[in-house]
């Protein structure tokens, strides 16, 4: 990673670099666990992230930039998790680059989106993340994240995973 690293929010110019970045990381860090046919299923899909960025009631892409350009990105917006009785935020999409895992970008990053949340006046956010996704769930766990009980299985992009869910107060 190089010195020099900028936070901002994402503009629909970014929509396909976003796409991009989340394809390189996905299948970097399923690797371990998804085959290569389903990784290969992993798409950027620049227009859902366009929908994202100019939909207001989704306030927050941030994304870090450092000389080689997309460092990473994290999507915060009200979790709407049923069983939740409090207006809670999520972190519903969470990616660096490999180029920069284990430099400090993602908890830098993460800290920025985490304040986002707070100013909009979350007291607690909740993150979901594939339950063989160990190297994250390790970093989460020392950022504080604590895991709640809750899974769920869902389809993602084709491939069939089982989530579970991480708190953290604000």
């Amino acid at each position: 990673m190089t010195t020099s690293l900028t936070f901002r929010q994402a503009s629909p110019a970014d929509a396909e670099a976003i796409g991009e970045l989340f394809v390189i990381a996905g299948r970097t860090g399923w690797a371990d666990f998804l085959s290569h046919d389903q990784l290969e299923q992993i798409q950027g899909q620049p227009d859902k992230w366009l929908e994202r960025i100019g939909n207001p009631f989704n306030p927050d892409i941030v994304l870090a930039e450092d000389d080689d350009g997309l460092a990473g990105f994290i999507w915060v917006h009200q979790c709407g998790d049923l069983d939740l009785t409090e207006p809670t935020g999520e972190v519903g999409t969470f990616y660096t680059h490999p180029r920069v895992w284990g430099a400090g970008v993602g908890r830098l990053l993460m800290e920025r989106g985490l304040d986002r949340l707070r100013t909009v006046g979350y007291t607690e956010c909740v993150l979901w993340t594939e339950e063989r996704n160990e190297r994250p769930r390790r970093i989460y766990q020392l950022m504080g994240w604590t895991l709640d009980g809750a899974t769920r299985l869902r389809d993602y992009q084709g491939v069939p995973i089982t989530e579970v869910r991480h708190r953290c107060p604000l």
